[in-house]
């Protein structure tokens, strides 16, 4: 499944590795395989790079959570990012009772906390990331830009990684400088049990890419 493929290939990034970056374009995904999925973005020593591709492709619900939690975030022109109010699988589109409005609020609270701690911790808007859940926010690349939530609107992955040199993430509270100059880039492909799971699991994704980039 991609969680098992993107987590794979963030814990395997080693110390030659310069950079993760991750070709996203997806409507979202299940909570549990986001949430494995952030977690290793945010456990890793080698700086990840999510770039919202190609144009006119999106970073909705789980993804745009995924997206945040990016050292740095890249949006291709026409791209857009949020809608990421929770919605449970199965559930019926009128709420029955009282229990279900408290575990409706519950989820909610939930996913705005997570949104927020995120967005935090990289640096970005909180009341943005919160607005994503609690009002289905959806944001343009332009927008995303002016407001600091993208680093970048770049149409091509490689001259993004390049612009993106010089600036600064950090690490166990130090900043370190990015350096995306001269790479070579190594295209990650799942493997059988990961493309067949995957297509099983959630044929709906309609792009996800993962390549790891080293010093020439």
């Amino acid at each position: 499944m991609a969680e098992s493929y993107i987590v794979r290939q963030i814990r395997g990034a080693n110390a030659a590795s310069q950079v993760v970056l991750l070709l996203l374009d997806t409507p979202g995904g299940l909570d549990s395989s986001m949430r494995g999925i952030i977690k290793a973005q945010l456990a890793s020593e080698t700086p990840v790079v999510v770039h919202v591709y190609p144009a006119g492709g999106r970073a909705a619900s789980a993804g745009a959570l995924m997206a945040l939690a990016a050292d740095f975030l890249v949006m291709a022109p026409g791209t857009n990012i949020g809608a990421a109010h929770p919605v449970a699988i199965g559930a019926s589109p009128v709420s029955e009772g009282k229990q279900s409005e408290i575990m409706a609020t519950k989820v909610v609270n939930d996913a705005v906390a997570y949104a927020r701690s995120i967005a935090e911790q990289r640096g970005r808007d909180t009341d943005w990331a919160e607005k994503i859940v609690r009002e289905s926010l959806s944001t343009p690349a332009s927008e995303a830009l002016e407001i600091g939530i993208a680093d970048l609107v770049e149409a091509d992955w490689r001259s993004a990684l390049e612009k993106l040199d010089g600036r600064v993430y950090r690490r166990s509270g130090e900043e370190r400088v990015f350096r995306g100059r001269g790479l070579q880039v190594l295209r990650v492909e799942m493997n059988s049990r990961e493309k067949i799971l995957n297509i099983l699991s959630n044929p709906n994704v309609a792009y996800m890419l993962l390549m790891l980039g080293f010093l020439g």
